[in-house]
């Protein structure tokens, strides 16, 4: 009988062994609790400094430039000379014209003692010749100065339409539009000169027919001479005001970005000498998927880091968001739409230069003290969310609502309580019901 139970024994045991060897081992799974945190929904997107206004320095009548003082890099104040020009030929202008203005003068103070002579007469009508070739000059100026300026129009809308095709950059259309801007000061003055020259040949001519019709006018020609004097004046005036032109000033301060000329060179009118921008008025440019800018308003908060950072994380916040967007080829060679966004953040201590690469976390919303789970915890099936948890070793399926998400965390709006233990990494061998065991 003891033989037997021996024997009974021995095959409980074998049989205990084959079933602990053909059990199926609980899988390994990694876990983590259900916690309470804030979840931040972000977008994320590499971004670019930048500065939102630059000023080109240009010259403002044409001549020699003599000398440009500064250098890029170079910090200049309002006011300060950046360049000049030479105004030997101005002043010699200035001084004939003032000659001629003492004659004018001095005409009228001789004219009750004097009386006309041949002489005077033909000088007179050579006068009213030359005043009105001088006319015919100032007018084919005026015209060349309206067919530039009808150019450069053309060129501004050519430039506008390549910008809205992201085709040049917004520097372009400035430059296109600045020199419309000169062109038009060239045409306002090309049209005084005319509008000048037509006042001296009125002049010449009524010089000229006092003198043969009325000799003996003396009060007439007293009234001539002054008009002399008066057109004298007037292109007097115009040249001391380009003599005032002649020192170029900053018109802001900032730093030179660029010099774009040297000196010693004859320039015409608008040609650019310098740009100047103000580095501490840095912004950051973020080129945002379309589809993702509804997300997107003004006044969100930018998270900024990078290696230009060293480290630091800095804060910004969204200023601007274009109303039209822009097509793109990602570096995988997939077309992409995209809107740009500006945001804003305090760069007097940072120093960053214009171009410089930053990564860009623009937090769309937050979720405070909320329910959340590892991102990755979370999976799709059926259009429905679920998650597995840990419950007496076996994987529960688990149904649940998921609110704001980021790379990281996933909001958990119903279906799990704080300190629940769910599976964050999943693999085809996990199924609702499986045994499971929590890696160490």
């Amino acid at each position: 009988m003891r033989r037997y139970l021996i024997i009974a024994l021995v095959v409980l045991a074998a049989a205990a062994g084959v079933w602990l060897m053909l059990r199926p081992s609980p899988l390994v799974v990694q876990t983590a609790p259900v916690v309470r945190r804030d979840v931040r929904e972000v977008i994320v997107e590499d971004a670019e400094t930048r500065l939102p206004r630059t000023y080109t320095v240009d010259m403002p009548l044409s001549g020699t430039v003599s000398r440009v003082p500064v250098e890029p890099g170079d910090k200049v104040e309002e006011g300060q000379m950046i360049a000049t020009i030479d105004v030997f030929d101005t002043e010699q202008e200035i001084r004939s014209l003032q000659a001629r203005i003492e004659q004018a003068r001095a005409q009228i103070e001789g004219v009750e003692a004097t009386r006309p002579k041949p002489k005077d007469i033909q000088a007179a009508n050579v006068r009213a010749e030359q005043a009105a070739d001088a006319v015919t000059i100032a007018q084919e100026n005026l015209k060349t100065a309206r067919v530039n300026l009808a150019d450069a129009r053309r060129e501004l809308q050519r430039q506008q339409n390549l910008f809205e095709k992201n085709i040049v950059s917004e520097r372009a259309v400035e430059q296109a539009e600045v020199q419309v801007q000169n062109l038009e000061q060239e045409v306002q003055r090309m049209r005084a000169a005319f509008e000048a020259a037509q006042k001296d040949r009125r002049a010449a001519e009524l010089d000229a027919a006092s003198l043969e019709e009325s000799v003996d006018d003396n009060e007439y020609l007293r009234e001539v001479y002054q008009a002399e004097i008066q057109s004298l004046e007037a292109s007097l005036a115009a040249l001391r005001n380009n003599l005032n032109k002649a020192e170029i000033k900053a018109p802001m301060n900032g730093t030179v970005l660029e010099r774009h000329v040297e000196g010693g060179v004859f320039l015409p009118a608008g040609t650019a000498l310098a740009t100047l921008g103000n580095l501490e008025n840095v912004e950051l440019q973020i080129d945002v998927l379309s589809e993702e800018v509804p997300r997107v308003a003004i006044g969100d908060a930018v998270e900024l880091t990078g290696k230009a950072l060293r480290g630091r994380t800095v804060m910004g916040k969204v200023t601007q968001i274009y109303p039209a967007g822009f097509s793109v080829i990602s570096a995988l060679g997939i077309e992409q739409q995209r809107i740009r966004v500006i945001a804003r953040f305090d760069n007097s201590q940072l120093q960053l230069r214009p171009g410089t690469d930053i990564d860009a976390r623009i937090v769309t919303a937050v979720s405070e003290n909320a329910l959340a789970v590892p991102e990755r915890a979370v999976f799709r099936r059926e259009g429905a969310y679920y998650v597995f948890t840990v419950e007496n070793g076996h994987a529960v399926l688990i149904p649940v609502e998921v609110g704001l998400r980021s790379d990281d965390w996933a909001e958990i709006s119903s279906g799990l309580d704080e300190g629940d233990i769910v599976v964050t990494e999943h693999s085809v061998e996990l199924e609702e019901g499986a045994q499971v065991r929590p890696a160490e």
